[in-house]
Order: C-alpha cells, then sequence, then structure tokens
C-alpha cells in the first residue's frame, strides 16, 4: 500500500512540474503571438503606406500621360495647319 501511494504521490509530482513547465512554455508562446501580431499589423500599416503612395504616382503619371497626349495632339494640329496655309489657294470651285 505504502508502494502504491509512493508512486501516487510521485506521478502527482511529477504531473505538477509539467503543468507549471507547459505553463510557463504557453505563456512564452503568447508572448510570441504578441510579438508576431505586433509585427504583422506595423508590416500591414507599411504596406496599405506603400499602396496609398503607388495608387497616387499611378494617378500622377495617368494625368502625365494625358497632358502628353494633349500636347502631341495640338503640336500635330499646329503643324496640319501651317501645311495647309501653306497650300496654294485652290482654283475656282464650281458650284
Amino acid at each position: 500500500m505504502w508502494k502504491q501511494l509512493y508512486t501516487y504521490v510521485r506521478s502527482l509530482i511529477s504531473l505538477a512540474r509539467d503543468v507549471q513547465r507547459n505553463t510557463a512554455d504557453i505563456k512564452a508562446l503568447q508572448e510570441e503571438v504578441q510579438e508576431m501580431q505586433k509585427l504583422l499589423d506595423h508590416i500591414l500599416v507599411k504596406m496599405e503606406y506603400h499602396e496609398k503612395q503607388m495608387a497616387a504616382e499611378r494617378e500622377s503619371f495617368r494625368r502625365e500621360l494625358a497632358a502628353e497626349r494633349e500636347k502631341f495632339k495640338l503640336q500635330l494640329e499646329n503643324i496640319m495647319l501651317r501645311y495647309l496655309q501653306k497650300l496654294p489657294p485652290s482654283e475656282s470651285r464650281e458650284e
């Protein structure tokens, strides 16, 4: 009977030690998860910032391209108008 009681007490002490180790491990893992969550939040904020930057740059580039197209169109119109003004007047039109 004493041997059986000794075995139970020994098992109980061993289980208590395991519980303490597991509790410490769980706490360490929780802290690690919190650190990772903070890091992920930081990364998310940076990604959102860069996404906004890129959207602004795309919009700026789009506006610049539109302005360049308009400029090119006007230059082409000017060239055409100058060319048309250099043509001799058309001969009499019969209407």
